[in-house]
């Protein structure tokens, strides 16, 4: 999995994606951005949702099918990471979402 600390962050987030988009031979895509982060976190799935506010939001790519139904959960319920994201303004960072840590929340 490739580091992602350090200077130059954002060339090596921007690489991976390109690369992403090379492999398949096509434009970069929301499709190449959740697919470069998969590879570089080590998850199973990704999704890229935008929102202008908690109740509207839309889903511009999911990696898979399982992605997108925890992300409509989420949203469903009222709490999660993304949720936690878009009210706090930044990023909610969360282990396994069966460990302790995800439980506790």
């Amino acid at each position: 999995m490739p580091s992602m600390g350090g200077r130059g962050r954002a060339e090596r987030v921007w690489a991976l994606i390109a690369g992403q988009a090379a492999a398949d031979g096509d434009a970069v895509s929301v499709a190449h951005v959740c697919g470069a982060c998969v590879r570089a976190i080590g998850t199973d799935g990704a999704v890229l949702a935008l929102a202008t506010s908690p109740d509207r939001r839309a889903v511009a790519h999911a990696t898979d099918e399982v992605a997108a139904g925890l992300d409509d959960l989420q949203f469903s319920v009222g709490e999660g990471p993304c949720v936690d994201a878009f009210a706090g303004g930044g990023p909610v960072l969360v282990g396994e979402v069966g460990s302790a840590e995800a439980a506790a929340r």
